[in-house]
């Protein structure tokens, strides 16, 4: 294949990364809780949702890997807003943490190559792999999405490409660019072990690896390297807890116990190897095997396997086998092992038969369509809507007709509403009651709703309550309570119509339900009225598929309702 070709294939396939970053599609809750919602409530004031990581007795999270890594996008946007006028909104924020995480990734296909290319004298042999990752949904999904595992990935390919730059400098013991080269991966395997846990488990093949080549007498400089990186970490956790804390031995501690990991969910052993690993990487991990069988038979005659390649084996391994002994296995746990899959397998990209191409496209393509596309992908666009509709300064609101309490509520922006104000507008306190159910969290961020709001000439608020531990009863009963408009004070500005709870207080109730709820189980009797002012398509749950199946049009959607009363 020519290199134009090849830049253009390439090139293709990184505009497809983009794109599939710039899709609403939520994998799971702590996309958004481990890294982006606590960074942006720390370096933008707004309110968050803080888990319980971190606020518990023993915090198992460092703060150092989230500003890392979710704090360059979010400062650039506190500069703009605060030096060039550019509000910051839900977009913004959405826009600017998925384009750096996926302009992140692009250090995964970097080093790979890098790596590799150390081992062969052209780089057109390299070119299938390099297709490979580039077209793989895990890369194009998963690492452009804020997972503390995903961060991790990234900091592993990198390891990978220094443990191959020390293996070709091995003849050369005194050099101060070799030197450097083993303080940093030091520094790297530190602090990919504060980013998240499992690194470690995919790491220490490396770390040995590293420790066989450079020799004992130099191992206290990959020493040095680590040392400084945790003084760091652990300093960095000291200031921002408050107190002496380590986040790595908590977190160790936390996921040693089978009954902590018992309220995140139970799952077999054999998980990871069955489920999770054919799920994340499909035709390529049955290349691997494939590639295994016939090292392992033919290992007298294996000359040319490099030691780069025998690390990167060696670390799926660990990790596979480490994590596995976990009772609580999750997919995304295992995206650290594509990197080095790839390297390992990297030889065989080349003469892979033309059905395992056909193969690996089909699978992509319906994974990303899956996780990338459709999956969850309601509550992100339904999260910005109430952004735009609900969090604003200095609302003003005027009655809408008698003797209805009702009023309608806007911003106070310009001079003719400030005049306004002193005639029929009065200065409110609004506040919007969103209620999630059988759906994914809202993240709190989005909203853009800052932590500390003066109540001097009123203010606009978002209150969030999430449905999903509850009983139908408890749901129904949460429902029954909440202030309700009037229905017949709605006309076309649904969503900014509210009913009076007392003195210049103001309340409205909204209902976000995907389509697959039966919502016959939490409506409360009586004239309880759900009107859909926001819809979202498509938008697909995999936890109620077997309901997504029986009709999967009018199924595919997620709704926002305002509850009025008759």
């Amino acid at each position: 294949m020519r290199r134009r070709s090849a830049a253009v294939i390439y090139g293709v396939l990184l505009a497809l990364r983009v794109l599939l970053a710039a899709q609403p599609a939520y994998i799971h809750p702590d996309e958004f809780l481990q890294m982006p919602e606590i960074a942006a409530g720390d370096l933008l004031s707004l309110d968050v949702m803080r888990t319980w990581e971190f606020v518990t007795a023993q915090p198992i999270r460092s703060i150092l890997p989230i500003y890392v890594f979710s704090g360059p996008p979010l400062l650039l946007l506190r500069l703009l807003r605060d030096y060039i006028g550019i509000p910051l909104s839900a977009t913004n924020l959405f826009m600017a943490t998925r384009g750096f995480t996926a302009l992140l990734s692009l250090l995964v296909d970097y080093n790979v190559y890098c790596a590799l290319r150390r081992s062969n004298k052209g780089a057109a042999g390299l070119r299938p792999t390099m297709f490979l990752l580039a077209s793989s949904y895990c890369l194009c999904v998963f690492h452009t999405r804020s997972f503390a595992n995903t961060y991790a990935s990234v900091v592993l390919a990198i390891c990978f490409n220094f443990l191959s730059d020390i293996e070709a400098r091995k003849t050369d013991k005194v050099s101060w660019s070799r030197y450097k080269t083993i303080v940093m991966l030091g520094g790297l395997l530190a602090f990919g072990c504060f980013v998240h846990i499992s690194f470690a488990m995919f790491a220490l093949p490396i770390g040995i690896t590293a420790i066989l080549l450079i020799g004992f007498s130099d191992t206290p400089w990959l020493i040095l390297g680590g040392l400084c990186t945790a003084t760091l970490a652990i300093t960095s956790d000291y200031l921002y807890y408050g107190k002496p804390v380590l986040t790595i031995l908590n977190n160790l501690r936390y996921n040693s116990s089978t009954s902590n990991l018992a309220l995140h969910g139970t799952h077999p052993r054999y998980l990871h190897l069955l489920v999770s690993m054919p799920t994340l990487f499909g035709p390529l991990l049955f290349l691997a095997i494939g590639q295994l069988w016939t090292t392992i038979k033919n290992r007298r005659n294996q000359t040319h396997t490099s030691l780069l390649g025998r690390c990167a084996a060696a670390s799926v391994f660990c990790g596979l086998g480490f994590l596995s002994l976990a009772p609580h296995q999750e997919p995304r746990f295992m995206v650290p092992a594509l990197s080095p899959l790839a390297i390992a397998s990297w030889r065989w990209h080349r003469v892979a038969p033309r059905y395992f191409w056909w193969l690996w496209a089909i699978f992509n393509l319906i994974l990303a369509i899956a996780y990338g596309v459709v999956h969850q992908a309601g509550v992100l666009p339904t999260t910005i809507h109430i952004s735009k509709t609900s969090v604003f300064p200095s609302p003003i609101c005027h009655p809408i007709q008698q003797p209805s309490p009702d009023v309608f509520c806007k911003q106070q922006q310009q001079q003719k509403d400030a005049l306004e104000s002193t005639t029929n507008w009065t200065e409110a306190n609004v506040t919007t009651n969103v209620f999630f159910y059988a759906s994914f969290p809202m993240p709190r961020h989005l909203l853009t709703q800052p932590k500390l709001r003066t109540t001097d000439h009123g203010f606009s608020r978002v209150r969030v309550t999430d449905l999903v531990m509850m009983s139908d009863i408890e749901v129904r009963n949460k429902l029954d309570a909440q202030p309700l408009v009037q229905c017949s004070s709605i006309s076309d500005n649904l969503s900014l119509v509210f009913t009076q709870t007392g003195n210049s207080f103001y309340e409205r109730s909204l209902l976000a339900v995907p389509a697959t709820a039966d919502l016959s189980r939490i409506k409360p009797s009586g004239s309880l009225t759900l009107i859909p002012v926001f819809t979202y398509s498509p938008h697909v749950n995999f936890d109620h598929i077997a309901e997504l199946l029986q009709n999967p049009i009018s199924r595919s959607s997620f709704y926002l309702y305002l509850m009025c009363q008759r």
